[in-house]
């Protein structure tokens, strides 16, 4: 995640989803800003958020239902980087079997 020069913001009007791993500096907040509705999305864009995914990680749970509770609402590319299924620390895996709530 960076910062654009000259305090542009990048037009996401032909981005659909993104995948990103949550656990990185600044990753929640850009969760939290791509899942937002944009009423001012130019004409004939979509005006509805860009769905994030949690991929190519080595989130744990917890940072997973971070990103949950600030939009994420999907997983790509499982075990792509990420560290193996374990019953006592289950990683993002662990979130398919969980019961936490989307938004």
């Amino acid at each position: 995640i960076r910062t654009y020069e000259g305090g542009e913001t990048p037009v996401l009007d032909d981005i659909d989803i993104i995948t990103l791993a949550p656990e990185l500096p600044g990753a929640l907040d850009a969760i939290q800003s791509l899942t937002k509705f944009n009423p001012s999305a130019s004409p004939g864009a979509n005006p509805h958020s860009v769905v994030v995914s949690c991929g190519h990680t080595e989130a744990t749970y917890e940072d997973g239902i971070q990103a949950v509770s600030h939009g994420a609402t999907l997983l790509t590319h499982l075990y792509n980087a990420m560290n193996p299924f374990h019953h006592r620390n289950p990683g993002l895996v662990g979130l398919l079997s969980s019961e936490t709530k989307l938004r």
